[in-house]
C-alpha cells in the first residue's frame, strides 16, 4: 500500500498498486501525478467541457460560414442571428450539447449547399440526426411537409422535440416583432398565410408536448403555447 498526496487537494491517497515496477516506473521515476477520486471526476468534467464548447464553437462558424449570404425574409436581417437564437434558447434550457450543437446547424441542409452527411462527418451522429430529424424535404407541398412534421413531432425524442420548437419559437417571436410594426402585412413573406401559419405553430406547440411527461417539458415549451395561443386568436 503506497501513501500519496492528491495532485489537487493534498488529499493523502491510499493506493494499492497492481503492478509495483510500473508504479513506481509512473509516479515515482515518472513524476506522473496522483488524484483522490473527486479530483479525477472533476478533472474528467473539466475536460468534457472543453470538448463541448470547442464543438459549439466548430458550429456557431460553420453555421456562419453556411448562411453567410442569406437574409431573414421578414426582417432582411443575417439570417445567422436566427440558429443563434435557437441555439440559446436550448442553451438557456438546460438542454445536452448535442441540441445546442444541432441548435446552430438545424437550417443548413434545408437552406444552403451543406448536406447531412457534411453535418454526420463534421459532428457526430447524434448532432446529425437531430439535424436530419428537423430538416424538411423541399420537393413536397407546404401542407405535406408542415403535416409531417408535425404528425412525426407526436412520437419524437425530447431533444428532436426541443429543437422543432425551440426553432418556431424563435420564428414567432421574430413574426411578432415585425408584426407590431406592419401588422398582417408580414404574412406576405410566407407562401401561406396568417390561417394556415396558425394551424401550424399550434400543432407543433400540441405535438411537442404528446408523449411527455409534466416533468419532463421544458419551460419554453409552455412558453411557446402561450405566444401561439397569444398571437393567433
Amino acid at each position: 500500500m503506497a501513501y500519496v498526496a492528491c495532485h489537487d487537494c493534498k488529499t493523502v491517497v491510499h493506493y494499492k498498486p497492481v503492478n509495483v515496477e510500473e508504479f513506481h516506473q509512473r509516479f515515482v521515476e515518472g513524476n506522473e501525478p496522483i488524484y483522490c477520486l473527486r479530483c479525477f471526476k472533476n478533472r474528467e468534467k473539466k475536460e468534457e467541457d472543453i470538448e463541448m464548447n470547442q464543438l459549439i464553437e466548430k458550429a456557431k462558424e460553420f453555421a456562419k460560414e453556411a448562411h453567410k449570404n442569406q437574409v431573414r425574409k421578414t426582417t432582411g436581417a443575417p439570417y445567422i442571428g436566427h440558429p443563434f437564437h435557437v441555439a440559446k434558447i436550448l442553451e438557456d434550457a438546460g438542454l445536452p450539447t448535442a441540441v445546442v450543437v444541432a441548435g446552430y446547424l438545424h437550417d443548413t441542409v434545408e437552406d444552403t449547399e451543406v448536406t447531412i452527411e457534411d453535418i454526420y462527418r463534421e459532428f457526430g451522429s447524434e448532432v446529425g440526426d437531430l439535424v436530419a430529424f428537423n430538416t424538411e424535404e423541399k420537393e413536397h407541398t407546404w401542407e405535406q411537409r408542415k403535416e409531417h412534421t408535425v404528425e412525426q413531432l407526436k412520437k419524437a425524442t425530447l431533444l428532436q422535440k426541443a429543437l422543432v420548437v425551440a426553432d418556431k419559437f424563435a420564428n414567432l417571436l421574430e413574426l411578432i416583432r415585425v408584426h407590431e410594426k406592419i401588422g398582417d402585412e408580414v404574412f406576405n413573406a410566407f407562401k401561406r398565410g396568417k390561417e394556415q401559419q396558425g394551424w401550424y405553430f399550434s400543432g407543433v406547440a400540441k405535438s411537442g408536448k404528446e408523449n411527455l411527461s409534466t416533468d419532463e417539458i421544458p419551460d419554453f415549451f409552455h412558453e411557446y403555447e402561450k405566444a401561439v395561443e397569444s398571437f393567433f386568436k
